[in-house]
């Protein structure tokens, strides 16, 4: 929260010291009558993940504007699992995320700089960024439960825990991208590309009664799971504990990576 204050507040001290700083005789003044100042835009490449995603643009001079976007996915099946799951070729890590569900909020406020001629919020420009994300989770994680006596198993199955809980993403990058003028209110932006690095914090817990075999089978698959974590290339700082009363797991500050891309309709006025 203390990070999205202190961002509001410098956009809007950035707004008011262009809005004062920009002299009225400049040549690269707004020409009121032919270029608007506010842009509301709706990116369509999110949907393909069933992401809804707005945006807001406020151009304060030729070269300079800052945007905010704001997106927002339902509870549902982890999106492009499958080829998530291609990627990381680990059976403990895909059979957790093949029944994981996922609702994702995010903000993400930036500045961007226009380099074209054109300028006024149209023509290619390159933004730095800054993104917070929160994801909430609902896992069902199946776990085998063994009883042996003499080296001889006496019985086998299989038991399932629901997780619960959430992780918190922040991360900071640099997108490009351009903004086409399709008619003096209509625009296309088309962002190409925008990698970003930073890091992540989270819980998960599992609440049901664990009788001591029960919490010895638990034990040991989410340990094969925290040792194939670690094989990923982005090595997640994880802890978990099994007791009588079910399972926590607690994501210490990790590495994050995102990428964003986008597709947008906007009006401007």
């Amino acid at each position: 929260m203390k990070y999205l204050i202190l961002i509001c507040s410098s956009l809007l001290a950035m707004q008011l010291s262009f809005a004062q700083d920009v002299n009225p005789q400049q040549e690269d003044r707004m020409p009121e009558n032919t270029y608007n100042l506010n842009h509301i835009r709706w990116n369509v490449v999110p949907l393909l993940s069933g992401n809804i995603t707005l945006e807001y643009e406020r151009v304060l001079n030729k070269k300079i504007a800052v945007a905010a976007a704001v997106g927002w996915r339902p509870s549902g099946k982890m999106p492009y699992r499958s080829v998530l799951t291609d990627i990381i070729d680990d059976e403990t890590v895909n059979t957790f995320l093949q029944d994981l569900e996922t609702s994702t909020t995010s903000f993400t406020p930036e500045v961007r700089f226009y380099l074209s001629k054109r300028g006024y919020g149209n023509g290619f420009y390159i933004a730095p960024y800054m993104k917070f994300a929160k994801y909430d989770f609902n896992v069902p994680y199946a776990y085998d439960v063994t009883i042996a006596y003499q080296g001889q198993v006496l019985y086998d199955r299989q038991e399932t825990i629901l997780f619960k809980g959430d992780l918190s993403t922040f991360s900071m990058g640099l997108s490009a991208g351009f903004n086409f003028r399709l008619t003096k209110n209509i625009h296309l932006d088309w962002r190409i590309l925008g990698p970003g690095y930073g890091q992540s914090r989270g819980n998960l817990a599992g609440r049901i009664t664990l009788n001591a075999d029960e919490q010895n089978g638990l034990n040991q698959q989410l340990e094969e799971l925290q040792e194939s974590l670690d094989d990923l290339p982005l090595k997640f700082n994880v802890d978990f504990s099994v007791h009588g009363n079910g399972a926590d797991i607690k994501v210490n500050k990790s590495p994050w990576a995102n990428i964003r891309s986008g597709l947008s309709i906007g009006f401007s006025f």
